[in-house]
């Protein structure tokens, strides 16, 4: 098996606008953590992979020299190697793992839980604007609250 194709897609999946004023007043550069690039890579099996990266945070990302060195390569051989991009790197652990019709976790492990977590995310904002994203966290049904506190707001104030 070869990968015959990879295809980066940018896109921009925008935060709520309380989230859009909240980065637009942070000392933190986030206000582009909302622009992603999706991999999609394709093999002469007909499998398809997906990954993501978020293009303006991580060290992670892919380069044009990472696609041209996976393109006709064996996905499996070079699905470990870190320094293809986050990106890149997930997609051919998802094509491997649908190739072998097998979760991604039973190519990197033993199983942790049955479902995952999903959390509501904030960056640093006001006690009150924390406020009012955690009662949007729970009438959208999550149970839990990721946070930023930084030094630069009053953390006990942030999390009372």
């Amino acid at each position: 098996m070869k990968v015959t194709d990879i295809e980066r897609i940018v896109v921009d999946v925008p935060f709520t606008p309380r989230q859009q004023e909240i980065t637009t007043q942070s000392v933190s550069t986030v206000y582009n953590w909302s622009i992603l690039e999706l991999c999609r890579v394709t093999t002469d099996t007909g499998h398809m992979g997906w990954g993501e990266t978020v293009i303006h945070y991580t060290y992670g990302r892919v380069t044009d020299e990472s696609v041209n060195r996976v393109l006709g390569s064996s996905p499996a051989e070079l699905m470990n190697d870190d320094s293809l991009g986050a990106g890149l790197q997930m997609a051919l652990f998802d094509v491997v793992g649908k190739i072998l019709e097998v979760p991604v976790y039973e190519l990197l492990g033993a199983k942790v839980r049955d479902h995952p977590p999903i959390s509501w995310w904030s960056i640093d904002a006001s006690p009150e604007n924390w406020a009012a994203e955690a009662e949007d966290a729970v009438e959208y049904g999550y149970t839990s609250f990721k946070n930023k506190p930084r030094p630069w707001w009053d953390i006990v104030n942030q999390v009372d």
